[in-house]
């Protein structure tokens, strides 16, 4: 059985701002920096939180429990 860790350490791939379809501004995230993402376990998702404390996906865990990691971060290890 596989362990599946409540938090998981990411970094953005490239800056980005996130938006609503009104153009509202719901996260920005930026290149290079370090986020960590905490399991919500009713979805089986990972939010993080920008520099002003607004929560974005970055990844969450398929049908196998296999952790998929959203397309703009990549996991980091230490």
């Amino acid at each position: 059985m596989q362990t599946i860790n409540e938090c998981i350490f990411v970094k953005a791939k490239t800056a980005l701002k996130i938006r609503n379809g009104f153009g509202e501004e719901l996260a920005e995230i930026l290149e290079g920096m370090l986020y960590v993402g905490v399991l919500d376990r009713e979805t089986d998702e990972y939010f993080a939180r920008d520099g002003l404390g607004r929560s974005f996906l970055v990844a969450e865990l398929n049908a196998s429990d296999e952790l998929v990691i959203e397309p703009d971060f990549e996991q980091v290890f230490f």
